[in-house]
């Protein structure tokens, strides 16, 4: 992996996105370290969550870095409550029925930001970026040249190929964020079956660990996907895309940002605010999934509180997340470097694991670069 110890200077924040969605997550109960910010150049790259001041091993013993409620976790359960309460009733039997998790956290967030700032979900919305990094989102030309550079990453175990975003000369404004999360078969990630579906008649399925993996399959493979997704799509669009004012265009945007970002497992699913920021290191540790008994203590920094209680309330008018019953579950990662709990100097990045995959396509499929 790249060097992680680099000079404060050396990068340079995202101060008014990491503001609001920091505000956001802990007036509704989260808590975020006060030494970390949302960096457009961390050491992997690319956008990432860095270290402001030194984050000594004490601070991560009292508690984890980032704590996120499950209030906040855009799941498949919430999303079909969301999205049930803006459709008609016989379009509700249909979402249950014919949709898969991954349509409907879509829908949902697709909503939400078609609710622009009146969204409740707005400062995470706009922590999102303009383009998911999933291949089959890509241009032709892109496309191309992503599989060329993932192939090479492939090959060579090459950490600057790794981790170099893949974009078209029209995206060079455009920060493709290489971010998510993955346990077992979260939504929208492509399935080993799914993956030799996708990949026959191209190759064999004996080549799926062969590095020499071809151009051709890899494409293949990513345009097959773009296929699935736009199918998936349109059933998206005609249950439900006229109730919640959406277009085809709408819930391909929302499809790539939760097929990238998952977070969850088994039959609950989905993006998790801020959480989705961290970026992959092998030897990090994935978030964890805890109850947390002091909630009913001051879990918030007074600064934090105080900055969240002076709110002047017009922003949470019609909040759907309401802090009414206090939230017990949260998902937390703190900094684990080989299953050590390691501190953080000044600029080095806070990351953690998206998992194993059995096929570097696979995952390539999902986030857009080869996990090391």
């Amino acid at each position: 992996m790249p060097s992680h110890h680099v000079l404060a200077d050396n990068f340079h924040s995202v101060p008014n996105v990491d503001a609001k969605l920091r505000k956001w997550v802990v007036q509704n109960g989260g808590y975020i370290h006060d030494g970390l910010c949302l960096s457009d150049n961390a050491p992997c790259g690319a956008r990432g969550v860095v270290a402001l001041s030194r984050i000594s091993l004490d601070d991560m013993l009292r508690r984890p870095l980032v704590s996120i409620p499950k209030t906040l976790h855009l799941d498949n359960l919430l999303s079909t409550a969301l999205v049930k309460s803006r459709v008609s009733t016989d379009v509700q039997h249909e979402l249950v029925e014919g949709l898969e998790q991954v349509q409907i956290v879509a829908a949902a967030l697709a909503s939400e930001r078609s609710l622009g700032t009146q969204s409740s979900w707005y400062p995470y919305i706009e922590s999102l970026p303009e383009a998911a990094p999933c291949p089959w989102l890509l241009s032709d030309e892109a496309l191309d040249h992503a599989v060329v550079m993932a192939l090479a990453a492939n090959n060579m175990h090459d950490d600057s190929l790794i981790l170099e975003p893949y974009q078209s000369k029209e995206d060079n404004n455009q920060c493709h964020l290489q971010n998510g999360i993955h346990y077992n078969e979260a939504p929208g990630s492509v399935s080993r079956k799914e993956e030799q579906q996708l990949t026959s008649g191209c190759s064999s399925s004996s080549n799926y660990s062969n590095t020499s993996f071809s151009h051709s399959a890899w494409k293949d493979a990513a345009k097959l996907s773009k296929k699935r997704y736009q199918m998936l799509g349109m059933e998206v669009l005609d249950i439900c895309g006229r109730d919640l004012n959406l277009s085809l265009e709408d819930i391909i945007w929302a499809m790539g940002q939760v097929a990238s970002r998952s977070l969850g497992s088994g039959r609950s699913s989905g993006v998790v605010p801020y959480m989705d920021l961290l970026n992959h290191h092998a030897e990090a540790r994935p978030p964890m999934l805890q109850v947390d008994e002091s909630y009913d203590h001051d879990y918030s920094s007074s600064s934090e509180q105080d900055h969240a209680n002076n709110n002047n309330g017009k922003a949470n008018q019609g909040n759907r997340l309401s802090m009414s019953s206090q939230p017990r579950l949260l998902m937390t990662c703190t900094n684990v470097r080989g299953m050590e709990l390691c501190p953080l100097e000044v600029g080095q990045e806070l990351y953690i694991s998206y998992g194993e995959w059995e096929t570097s396509l696979e995952a390539w499929l999902k986030f857009g670069f080869i996990l090391k």
